[in-house]
């Protein structure tokens, strides 16, 4: 019978750096809270963008811990926010959360390109027109206050996919 192998360049790979357990800021919160800000790191896009809707989360980063909550992971999440490890923001009628700090952490992948799965905060500088910027044109055509527009189109409410779709992207 063959041995099957495990070919560990084929996925997606996050460093952890041993400076973690020296930070002042992951060892503020509670150890749970802590075991859930490295599975934020695990379902995190290349920008450390997430879904940070809790059911969303119980079911793709908790998915084999039957024993967490919901309110147990709204919870986590508002310590770490607390304790500035990650922002939590909403677009549209979704909410999204961004590790702070991933992209100077983490490398980019094999190819040195990196994919974003989530919108940006938009008070963030990205969202306001920074060169590379993949969600933001710079250009005067696209020059709108996107804080006000978000999810209305002429004081209309969209829904979730129109929104989704009408983010600003370059």
């Amino acid at each position: 019978m063959a041995e099957s192998t495990i070919e560990l360049w084929d996925g997606i790979y996050r460093r952890i750096y041993a400076a973690a357990l020296r930070g002042k800021r992951i060892n503020s919160v509670s150890l749970e809270a802590e075991a859930a800000f490295w599975r934020l790191h695990l379902v995190a896009d290349d920008y450390g963008g997430f879904d940070a809707d809790p059911l969303s989360l119980r079911v793709t980063a908790f998915r084999k811990r039957p024993e967490v909550t919901e309110p147990q992971i709204q919870k986590w999440l508002k310590e770490l926010g607390e304790s500035k490890l990650i922002q939590v923001y909403p677009v549209c009628e979704d909410t999204f959360g961004t590790i702070i700090d991933f992209i100077h952490f983490q490398p980019a992948g094999k190819n040195g390109r990196r994919v974003r799965k989530y919108p940006p905060p938009v008070h963030s500088g990205e969202s306001k027109g920074i060169q590379g910027n993949p969600y933001r044109r710079n250009n005067k055509n696209n020059n709108k206050n996107i804080n006000n527009n978000r999810g209305r189109v002429g004081g209309v409410k969209k829904s979730r996919n129109q929104c989704w779709r009408s983010w600003p992207r370059s």
